[in-house]
């Protein structure tokens, strides 16, 4: 009877193939059928694709929100847990550097956005 022996490899393994499992069914559910049309936009319909994109800016700009808060306070525990610890101290601070850079960057995805746009 052989046995076998799980190592903490397999678990990184089955993570990243749930991920790209995920990936893929994200792209295939939220792909819209406008973009996979033969037929070219009517004037009426690109301003109401504008609206609706708008709409899912702004649910993205909500979990951002959410995500960059969550973010900060894990940075932050780790910070003060890191008990004079400098590698602890440093992972906690760049931890909390780029959560504020990544929030930064959702704050202004809507100017990021219509910049690109207006090219």
């Amino acid at each position: 009877m052989s046995t076998q022996y799980k190592t903490p490899r397999t678990h990184l393994v089955a993570l990243k193939k749930i991920t790209t499992y995920l990936i893929v069914l994200v792209l295939i559910l939220f792909v819209p059928s406008i973009a996979l049309a033969e037929e070219t936009f009517a004037e009426g319909d690109i301003e109401d694709l504008y609206d609706n994109l708008n709409s899912i800016l702004e649910i993205v700009i909500a979990i951002g929100g959410f995500w960059t808060v969550g973010c900060i306070i894990f940075s932050g525990m780790r910070l003060s847990g890191s008990q004079g610890n400098p590698t602890a101290r440093v992972q906690g601070i760049i931890g909390l550097v780029f959560a504020i850079l990544g929030g930064f960057v959702v704050y202004k995805c809507l100017t990021i956005a219509g910049w690109i746009t207006g090219i």
